[in-house]
């Protein structure tokens, strides 16, 4: 079974190669890995809850990235089902 945390990483690593591809600027890719590391941060101390509250953030700036043209909406869908399915998780925890 994949833990949560490979999940996130994996994640992360989705960000760093739409930022190697062009696809992201700096710091389009900074603001969504900040928001994973955030959630990395809060599973460390324990706190689900907020851990599922920041992959909720890092949803809706994806979807904001779509709506604004920044990625396409598969590029977008793609990361977002993946969030999805981490806060489901947590949520079922």
């Amino acid at each position: 079974m994949v833990t949560t945390e490979a999940e996130i990483m994996e994640l992360i690593n989705d960000i760093q190669q739409l930022y190697d591809d062009g696809v992201l600027n700096q710091g389009q890719a900074n603001a969504l890995i900040s928001k994973l590391e955030n959630v990395l941060d809060k599973l460390a101390k324990g706190n689900s809850n907020a851990a599922a509250n920041q992959l909720g953030a890092f949803i809706n700036q994806v979807e904001d990235f779509v709506s604004e043209g920044i990625l396409t909406a598969e590029q977008g869908d793609q990361l977002i089902k993946s969030a999805t399915l981490l806060v489901e998780a947590l949520n079922a925890q």
